[in-house]
């Protein structure tokens, strides 16, 4: 049967002898599953696999729904740093992904993703410009429909996410005011990412574990106003996300107790803060006795 027989099943692959890249070869799949599979493993080398999804990307028509959903799917979810079978880092994905963009695939997925990705390499300003991007191309009404499949409610979850390590990065640096500024600016964006038809758990545990993080890089009660809006973040999801969302508040709730119950003073501390009638230092010693302070190995009675 001929590669190109609409009656052929499965995969059928014509007068290959190799897979490098000075060869040609025909096939036709069933599948976009099985046609990803043969671009994977039919690139041997790191550099020969980078090289040749550029060129592939090079000559990605937007237009074609199918050869945006490959390479999107290619990028995403198999073949990229965090995909399901990673083939390189950063580094190679980036060139993929630029080939794609340079040629002319405004994709709100892909736009997504690589802010992500350049955020996994702290370049902050740039992971920022393509998430708006993304957003960008969901709200223009003429941007073709299969350009426009990508999740508002996750862009600006992704958008908090970069806000907060940005955030996080300055205060490292020294950059107190910048910080502050950021990571307000991670919390609006996870708000947002609240509001939409997903009931959704990711933003309540990532907004909640960037208060966590700014917790531990602090000491006394300015620690434990972070601790208490962690713990506040989790019980607004209450009622707010779906069944399958539970399981990762309960995973962050226990690496707060955990965290707290290694604190040498925290309930010393805890009786200073509630003594100035502040109602976070009220509700943080209720949320305590309600989590058991037993599980903290100390009593604050």
């Amino acid at each position: 049967e001929s590669v190109f027989d609409p009656s052929s099943l499965g995969v059928i692959i014509e007068s290959v002898t190799g897979f490098g890249l000075d060869e040609r070869y025909s096939y036709r799949a069933r599948s976009r599953l099985t046609a990803e599979r043969i671009v994977e493993y039919g690139l041997l080398q790191e550099d020969e696999k980078i090289q040749g999804l550029v060129t592939i990307a090079s000559a990605i028509l937007p237009n074609n729904i199918n050869e945006v959903e490959t390479i999107r799917s290619l990028l995403i979810h198999w073949i990229g740093p965090n995909g399901a079978r990673p083939m390189f880092g950063l580094d190679g994905a980036r060139r993929v992904f630029e080939a794609l963009l340079d040629a002319g695939v405004r994709d709100s997925a892909t736009l997504h993703h690589f802010g992500i990705l350049l955020a996994d390499g702290n370049e902050f300003s740039q992971a920022i410009n393509y998430l708006n991007d993304a957003l960008a191309v969901i709200n223009e009404e003429r941007a073709q429909s299969h350009l426009r499949t990508e999740s508002a409610q996750n862009i600006f979850n992704s958008l908090g996410v970069v806000y907060g390590k940005y955030g996080a990065d300055a205060a490292g640096n020294g950059n107190k005011a910048k910080a502050e500024d950021l990571y307000q600016k991670a919390i609006d964006h996870f708000r947002r990412a609240r509001i939409g038809p997903m009931y959704t758990a990711y933003p309540y545990y990532c907004e909640s574990m960037t208060l966590f993080l700014r917790a531990t890089n602090l000491v006394g009660i300015e620690r434990l106003k972070y601790i208490a809006g962690a713990f506040q973040v989790l019980d607004e999801s209450d009622g707010n996300i779906d069944e399958s969302g539970s399981a990762s508040m309960s995973e962050m709730e226990a690496k707060i107790v955990r965290f707290i119950s290694e604190l040498p003073n925290w309930a010393a501390e805890l009786k200073q803060w509630v003594a100035t009638d502040n109602p976070m230092a009220s509700y943080l010693e209720a949320r305590i006795q309600a989590t058991g302070s037993s599980r903290l190995g100390t009593n604050i009675d």
